[in-house]
């Protein structure tokens, strides 16, 4: 099959320009982002809070403070795979902001084509920057995308491809819309390019095969979709094998130099989004406002229906505690970062577990869930397990109260939280209250 079936016209011209241009000396990075799966703002762990878009800006310009070539790149899933207005709407502030920090390029993952035709291309059309998706189909109509980028920068050539593994089960609710031709794009771009980058939706527990399909033809094979992050690259067959790990927790950065033609340096480097960067102020505030409007909007959405929850059961709100409460809850997990040994206890405690058996006999909707679920039907409390499974079970604020404003405040606020957690037993349990509720097994 001819290379004009698969490369874009321009990118041939490119490629014949660049071909004229032998033994290439320089040196470049390589910034990449990955799997951020609609996470704007940071892990909300109090103590080591990490990830997050405005963390992401300040680290992105203290990397170009730091001189020479910079090349920024995304490995896709942007979207977290929901296909809700609410989802679509914080993912293309995401689109937003990363056009604010000068992304070069962006890979189209398998959450953001899984989505409907009509809201991939609404996402598409927001970038101020070009999209790289030629291994996807939707329905016998090709997205438009470019199927390879290439690129010059610090005095070298550096191209990126994108590959679906249609076989990997993560993968199969879009298989059918995957087209893989990786072997034939690698070997028309690889004599023109002094870096090729190969950013891959596959398993991310097994992603040799793939390397050494590869051997001796790609620099870097950057696995996305969930791999863990990547310290230390592994070396395939002579392919760089790397992750930036999930939820937009860190950046990887590939260091390449070239002296007439020949590689002299290769680096691979984790940068994690810790502490050790401030927020852009810009960009939080940007978030803040995206989710801040998105919180309003599920507020309204879960008030209404909570009241209709309310009338088919015969009860009235005012009857119920927490209608004046200024925080929410948060849930568990978030309670996990500081709390790891009361979390741990808890979690394989029959308070954990105590809505499970409701569910199995399907009497998830009645009064009995109301001693096995946090919040149950209170201003932003537990619903049903389709709307909150957040908040199935007996759950840490079910006696230590609503933990928002805690958790957002580093642990410092304890205002909302109950002075007395132990008095909460007595809801579900006769007295004498239990003196060590963590781990305690409730009683029936």
């Amino acid at each position: 099959m001819r290379p004009s079936h698969f490369l874009p016209l321009a990118l041939l011209i490119s490629l014949l320009f660049f071909a004229a241009c032998k033994e290439r000396s320089g040196r470049v990075r390589i910034v990449f982002s990955a799997d951020t799966w609609g996470e704007l703002e940071d892990c909300g762990c109090g103590s080591q809070p990490s990830g997050g878009l405005a963390r992401r800006a300040n680290a992105l310009f203290r990397l170009r403070g730091a001189g020479g070539a910079l090349l920024l790149v995304d490995g896709g899933n942007i979207h977290s795979g929901l296909d809700t207005e609410g989802a679509l709407r914080l993912s293309r502030e995401t689109v937003s902001l990363m056009g604010l920090m000068r992304y070069d390029l962006a890979v189209l993952g398998p959450r953001d084509a899984g989505l409907k035709s009509g809201t991939v291309r609404q996402l598409l059309a927001d970038a101020a920057f070009p999209w790289l998706g030629g291994s996807w189909r939707k329905g016998r109509q090709a997205l438009g995308l470019d199927s390879a980028w290439v690129k010059e920068a610090g005095g070298l050539v550096v191209g990126v491809l994108d590959h679906v593994d249609a076989e990997y089960a993560g993968n199969r609710k879009i298989a059918g819309h995957v087209e893989d031709r990786l072997l034939e794009r690698v070997r028309m771009l690889r004599p023109y390019c002094d870096v090729l980058v190969v950013v891959a939706a596959v398993d991310p527990r097994a992603p040799e095969p793939l390397a050494r399909r590869l051997a001796g033809q790609v620099d870097l094979l950057l696995v996305t979709g969930g791999a863990t992050a990547t310290t230390e690259a592994q070396d395939v067959g002579g392919v760089l094998v790397a992750s930036v790990g999930e939820k937009g927790g860190a950046l990887g950065q590939l260091e390449v130099e070239v002296e007439r033609g020949r590689q002299r340096l290769r680096r691979w480097s984790l940068l994690p989004l810790d502490g050790a960067f401030r927020e852009d102020s810009l960009v939080a505030d940007r978030v803040m406002r995206a989710k801040d409007v998105e919180r309003a909007y599920e507020s309204l959405r879960r008030e209404q229906a909570r009241q209709q929850k309310l009338r088919e059961l015969g009860l009235k709100a005012v009857d119920l505690p927490g209608e004046d409460a200024g925080a929410r809850y948060a849930g568990a997990s978030t309670c996990l970062a500081c709390h790891g040994d009361q979390y741990d206890a808890w979690r394989t405690s029959a308070h954990a577990s105590a809505f499970a058996p409701l569910l199995r006999e399907g009497r998830d909707g009645d009064f009995a869930a109301r001693r096995a679920v946090t919040g149950w039907m209170e201003k932003g409390g537990w619903l049903s397990h389709a709307e909150t499974p957040e908040l199935d079970g007996v759950q840490c604020e079910a006696c230590h109260g609503r933990g928002s404003r805690h958790v957002k405040s580093g642990g410092r606020l304890v205002d909302d939280l109950a002075p007395d957690p132990a008095a909460a037993c007595l809801r579900c349990h006769p007295a004498p209250a239990p003196v060590e509720p963590h781990g305690l097994e409730a009683q029936k």
